[in-house]
């Protein structure tokens, strides 16, 4: 663990760790100046009924001048050895390609959209309202958003302050709009979190070019669904009363699951996965046992579902650690006891896979150079299915 008040030399070089509110900046020192740095995000991940203590690099830079000396290398190494000496389970990144796989992370699952292409239906329901969100509707958002979370995998527990974003700032309001019923409860919300870098990264996509581009659209149910798709067409409408150019459809980041994903496959929709082989969503696992002990509530979720027979036991080895999963009729639970059977060796960077949901189970245990035995392969797809792992953009790092 590099000592917060005690620089981490390597060569002429000090790496320095500097603790900024939630965040920690770490610098590479070059004769007292910064010459390559990242930043350090906590997170907590909703997977299903599990909460998963996640650190998010970002903001990774070298100086021009510095480039192409093994700067950022250091950086790297020197986060990783921190995050693994801390209480986090997983890293995630958005990644360059080619740089980050060195330090163990691999892609992590597609990117998933819709695409609105018919602007024509922008009639709401009657008695339903449109409006720009206020502060009395942070609570009924919040409740929005953390439903759809728990059914996922991959989205960020949202602290209370991060949702002051949807209110007015210094006279200026939202870029989010909320759906008020005839009974004025707030069911639904489109935001767009412009400002965000992913937004601005998405502008340049083909499909993206003329389109209304969201980055949160929330739903209750079908009803407010209907209705919130809508509104976006509308807002797209609108907006393109001040362009030379029309825009033509919406754009916004979701997995094809929850209400809105589902009216929107009842209309004139794209859902469009983008796949990379190496970039976008990466990551890695920091200490598998942390790992699968906080996953434990969700495997005994799966566990149940699945109908696992009391008594399965699978040991998983990784070069980050391992940790036995034992099922029983009255729990599952992760232990340090030893194999009793199959032991199932899994890379690291698998076994963050597995975690998330990203890839297919068969595939991942196909792919291993040492053949599982008989119970991974019962085991393995039963507790860790594939999902359509996700962090909305307003949270990406």
């Amino acid at each position: 663990m590099i000592p917060e008040t005690e620089p981490h030399r390597q060569a002429d070089a000090a790496i320095i760790a500097t603790p900024d509110g939630r965040a920690t900046r770490l610098d590479l020192m070059l004769g007292g100046e910064s010459v390559s740095w990242l930043w350090i995000v906590p997170f907590t991940l909703c997977i299903g009924q599990a909460r998963v203590r996640m650190d998010g690099i970002g903001g990774v830079g070298t100086k021009e001048e510095h480039r192409n000396r093994g700067y950022s290398r250091r950086v790297l190494e020197a986060a990783v050895e921190r995050m693994r000496a801390g209480d986090a389970a997983l890293s995630m990144l958005y990644g360059i390609r080619d740089f980050y796989p060195k330090f163990g992370y691999a892609t992590a699952g597609p990117d998933h959209y819709f695409v609105l292409k018919d602007l024509s239906a922008t009639a709401l329901p009657h008695g339903w309202q449109a409006r720009v969100s206020e502060e009395h509707d942070l609570p009924a958002l919040r409740g929005l958003y953390e439903r759809e979370a728990a059914r996922g995998a991959g989205a960020a527990v949202r602290e209370p302050g991060a949702w002051r974003r949807l209110t007015p700032e210094n006279g200026k309001p939202p870029d989010c709009r909320v759906l008020v019923d005839p009974n004025g409860n707030t069911r639904a919300y489109a935001w767009k979190c412009a400002q965000h870098w992913y937004v601005s990264s998405l502008g340049s996509w083909p499909l993206a070019t003329d389109a209304l581009i969201l980055s949160e659209v929330m739903a209750d149910g079908p009803e407010a669904a209907d209705a919130v798709l809508a509104l976006c067409r509308g807002w797209a409408v609108e907006e393109s009363a001040g362009r030379k150019k029309s825009l033509e459809r919406v754009l916004f980041s979701m997995p094809p699951e929850g209400p809105v994903a589902a009216a929107a496959m009842r209309q004139d929709a794209e859902a469009v996965l983008r796949y990379s082989r190496c970039g976008a969503s990466m990551a890695r696992t920091l200490d598998a046992r942390r790992l699968l002990t906080t996953l434990e509530p969700e495997l005994a979720a799966r566990a149940r579902l699945m109908r696992l027979s009391d008594g399965e036991a699978l040991r998983i080895e990784t070069e980050v650690g391992g940790a036995t999963i034992e099922i029983t009729s009255a729990e599952t639970r992760v232990t340090d006891a030893p194999a009793q059977g199959d032991v199932l060796q899994l890379p690291q960077h698998e076994l963050a896979r597995l975690a998330l949901g990203a890839f297919p189970p068969d595939d991942v245990l196909e792919r291993l150079g040492t053949a599982p035995g008989h119970a991974a392969w019962r085991i393995v797809p039963a507790l860790f299915p594939q999902r359509k792992p996700h962090m909305w953009v307003p949270d990406r790092f």
